[in-house]
């Protein structure tokens, strides 16, 4: 099978690269991610972002942009917004992955863009796997889970009403028409990881499930942002959610009890977020801090190191 058979003119892959604490672990899943897509003859661009004193790390065969930020805030969200403002005009779907993924199905690109004709957002995998480390095959990987598309398109009422656990992986790998994303963009201002999740919600249900308060709060300007956000979804997607057949395997950085997502969304209530004053960006800019309370611009820089990705050194 020919690249070209597998890779649609029409879709282009665009990713976010930041590695502030400079880990290994990081840049050689980058590049294993990278040789995975060539083999398939995926269109890719990237925005690397680099810290103070760093120089750029990247370079290859695809479009690549370098920005740079004297902040460590999350940032990947924002990175891809200004991906999507920098496609060319032939890419009409769009998919946005973390840089550390190898696909099962060889076709995964092609039934991606097949699948955004009949839908409006699409996880491309069924089954994800956490590979162990060092591993860079299926092999006895014992890390299971259904992908959050693949459970919405067997039982929509999961997703409104079923916990975390229960309604499957949120993460990892999405894609969308264009025309939707030059409309709402991706939920950016979630600064604690888990835009994927929140906007997974967004785009099957409009926001609508117990997990959106448990991360953001029963009230307060973070919750009024992003349902401003996920009601513009809504009314562009209307729950039209596919998935693609295939499994992703999840190349090793760091333990997943070292991610806290669960810790770091409810420490993260107490700084009172308000997104419309706390950070600001330019056009075609990343984040960088507002008004901001000292505490949080404190959080926000140990997160990165917390995370451990190169492991117990």
């Amino acid at each position: 099978m020919r690249p070209s058979d597998m890779s649609p003119d029409d879709i282009w892959v665009i990713t976010s690269y930041f590695n502030p604490c400079g880990y290994e672990t990081r840049r050689q899943n980058f590049d294993v991610f990278v040789e995975g897509l060539a083999q398939v003859g995926a269109r890719l661009l990237v925005i690397e972002l680099t810290g103070p004193g760093q120089n750029p790390h990247l370079e290859g065969p695809y479009a690549l942009t370098h920005l740079k930020s004297p902040e460590r805030i999350w940032q990947k969200e924002r990175l891809l917004n200004v991906a999507i403002g920098l496609l060319p005009p032939t890419c009409t779907k769009v998919v946005w992955s973390d840089c550390d993924l190898l696909f099962g199905n060889p076709r995964w690109l092609s039934d991606t863009s097949k699948a955004l004709d009949h839908y409006k957002v699409v996880q491309p995998f069924a089954t994800g796997i956490h590979l162990p480390r060092g591993q860079r095959a299926r092999g006895n990987a014992d890390q299971h889970f259904e992908s959050f598309g693949a459970v919405f398109s067997r039982d929509p009422h999961r997703a409104h009403h079923a916990p975390y656990c229960d309604h499957g992986h949120t993460g990892f790998v999405w894609a969308a028409r264009r025309e939707i994303l030059a409309r709402v963009g991706l939920y950016d201002a979630c600064l604690t990881g888990s835009g994927d999740h929140l906007m997974a919600h967004a785009f099957a249900a409009g926001g609508v499930s117990p997990c959106i308060p448990a991360m953001l709060g029963e009230q307060g300007p973070y919750l009024e942002h992003f349902f401003a956000w996920a009601a513009a979804v809504d009314a562009c997607v209307g729950g039209q959610v596919g998935y693609v057949e295939g499994e992703v395997l999840h190349l090793w950085h760091g333990e997943r009890a070292d991610r806290r997502y669960r810790e770091r969304n409810q420490q993260f209530k107490a700084f009172g977020f308000d997104p419309r004053r706390h950070i600001v960006h330019d056009a075609g800019t990343p984040w960088r801090w507002g008004d901001a309370p000292e505490a949080l611009r404190a959080w926000s820089a140990e997160m990165f190191p917390s995370r451990r990705e190169d492991g117990c050194v």
